[in-house]
């Protein structure tokens, strides 16, 4: 894998998280075990393997992870001079923000555009909301906005970080697991912060879907490309949240000093748990 400064930090991710939170990376790699045609047949092995047993899922696959993906990276680049050659993580996810029309700036990190791409798909799956799944959404967000202003401010959390960001980011990364392994994630810990995304996974399913098509039209490498940055960003999230203040049940709280809580109403003891 190469070892620029994003690629690094990325490597820390999956460090960071469970075997079972990064096999949907490893799906999209090698489909789902069927392999690709660009994927080499030793990497396929070593890749399928660590998915069977959690046990294998070591330092060294993480970095075969990545390497894998700068490797289509590489691929859905147009530029034959680094044709099958890997490419930044950077790289890869500036070019999926481009992919999906996600606008972000040339000096944007990883994390803001990948920010940015999950805002995008959930601009695009807003008007396939019923008026009921909006409601579920912003309220499981405490947004308060109705009416016109309640999409830029859905938008805006998807971008400033903090539980809205990653509840954006399971619900985008959960629909199209679903769409494309046919099955959504394993929350685990975090399974109290997610309940209602059931409902939405079917207009966002269609947004993420849509996107990934078009996408899949400029070439095969993007059949990769695009669903593993969506599961990096919110594996990436899923680590910031770990620092989120939460009840016993798993319930972001706003006030710190709070002695129920405002969602399940469970007594909140001091000093308040951290979800982890």
């Amino acid at each position: 894998m190469r070892k620029d400064p994003e690629d690094l930090a990325l490597l820390n991710i999956l460090r960071q998280c469970e075997a079972k939170e990064k096999i949907p990376l490893i799906d999209y790699i090698t489909d789902s075990g069927n392999g690709r045609l660009s994927l080499n047949d030793n990497s396929k092995k070593t890749l399928v393997s660590a998915k069977s047993d959690e046990k294998k899922f070591n330092d060294a696959v993480n970095q075969l992870v990545i390497k894998e993906i700068q490797s289509f990276g590489g691929n859905s680049l147009v530029n034959l001079m680094r044709l099958g050659k890997g490419v930044s993580y950077d790289e890869i996810v500036r070019d999926v923000a481009s992919k999906v029309g996600a606008k972000v700036t040339s000096i944007a990190n990883c994390e803001a555009m990948e920010n940015a791409i999950t805002a995008k798909i959930i601009e695009k799956a807003w008007d396939k909301m019923s008026p009921q799944e909006r409601k579920t959404m912003t309220e499981s967000m405490n947004i308060p906005a109705k009416g016109p202003a309640t999409l830029a401010a859905v938008l805006a959390a998807a971008e400033l970080g903090g539980f809205a960001t990653f509840r954006l980011a399971a619900i985008v990364a959960n629909a199209l697991a679903k769409q494309i392994i046919g099955k959504g994630l394993t929350f685990g810990a975090n399974a109290a912060l997610m309940e209602g995304v059931g409902v939405l996974v079917g207009p966002v399913g269609w947004a993420v879907m849509a996107l990934w098509l078009a996408a899949d039209l400029a070439g095969p490498a993007y059949r990769v490309t695009v669903p593993c940055v969506i599961q990096i960003a919110y594996l990436r999230q899923t680590i910031a949240i770990k620092n989120i203040k939460t009840c016993p049940q798993g319930h972001p709280q706003k006030d710190l000093n709070a002695k129920f809580c405002s969602t399940c109403g469970a007594p909140i003891a001091a000093p308040l748990l951290q979800n982890t």
